[in-house]
Formats: C-alpha cells, sequence, structure tokens
C-alpha cells in the first residue's frame, strides 16, 4: 500500500476479497430464510411457487445486503484498523475505489433485480439500500435507532420473501 492509502496498480486483487467483502455466510442465511419462507409460503408445493419473480426478488435481496455490508466497511476502515485490522479487506486487499465501484455494482444490480420483478420491488430496493447507506454513514453509533434499523431491515428479508 503506498501512502495515500491506495493498493499500488501492480497488485492485482484476488476475486475472493470481493466474495468475502460481501459476507458469504451471512448471505447464505438470508437465502436459506428466505427459501424456507417461499417454500411455507407455497405450503410445500414447489408448483405453487413463481420460479421468476421468486428467483429476481431473492436476488435483489442478496444484491441489496451485499452492497450493505460493502458500503458498510467501506465506512468503517478507521475502526476496523485498531478493532479487526485481520480481517480487514478494505484498504488492505481492495482500494477504496475499488470497494466504491464494488458497492455501486451491487447496488445497481440490486435496482435492476427489483424493477425486473416489479415497481414495487423496485422501490423497496431503492428504500433499503438509501437505509443501509444512512446506518453505515450515520446510524450505526445510535443504539437505539442503528438496532431498530437493523432489525426492521432484518424482517423485511422474511417480508420479501
Amino acid at each position: 500500500m503506498n501512502s495515500t492509502g491506495n493498493i499500488p496498480a501492480k497488485t492485482k486483487p484476488a476475486i475472493r476479497y470481493y466474495w468475502l467483502l460481501m459476507r458469504p455466510a451471512n448471505l447464505g442465511i438470508i437465502l436459506l430464510t428466505m427459501t424456507l419462507f417461499m417454500f411455507h409460503a407455497a405450503a410445500w408445493n414447489i408448483k405453487d411457487i413463481r420460479w421468476p419473480e421468486s428467483l429476481t426478488v431473492i436476488l435483489a435481496v442478496l444484491m441489496v445486503a451485499a452492497g450493505g455490508y460493502v458500503i458498510n466497511d467501506i465506512f468503517d476502515i478507521e475502526e476496523d484498523i485498531i478493532n479487526k485490522p485481520e480481517k480487514r479487506i478494505i484498504a488492505k486487499h481492495l482500494s477504496v475505489r475499488s470497494g466504491n465501484l464494488f458497492y455501486a455494482f451491487l447496488l445497481i444490480s440490486s435496482l435492476i433485480a427489483g424493477f425486473a420483478t416489479g415497481w414495487a420491488m423496485g422501490l423497496l430496493c431503492i428504500v433499503m439500500n438509501v437505509l443501509l447507506y444512512f446506518y453505515a454513514s450515520d446510524l450505526k453509533g445510535s443504539n437505539l435507532w442503528g438496532n431498530l434499523l437493523v432489525s426492521f431491515m432484518n424482517g423485511m428479508v422474511v417480508f420479501t420473501s
């Protein structure tokens, strides 16, 4: 890393750091939760599931969540240097610019998948992306409001299933 905090151009970041930045275990839990609720809502009858809409909803929610993890890590660079120096990815393995570009990719992907499902899901993706950005930038330090927002967003995973 050079003095400006960016990864030198000759260092090629591995795909695995982008994968780890999205918190795959957490995304797996979200996927499992949504799948279980989707099957339960269809009374466990696979023929009653509207697959195209279900898959785009799942993709949109996973992209929103992944984007939330990325933007959270971008805003937490200074704290992570002190609290989790060994787990840090942004500004250690990936530049801040790469993190921001990846966040933009995930955000746009979530909106495309959301609006492909329908206007309501697209608008919900916009709201959730804004709330996650606001959480990462401002609300994380607020115990009550930050926790309420996280609880609300966790409930939205079930609601969208």
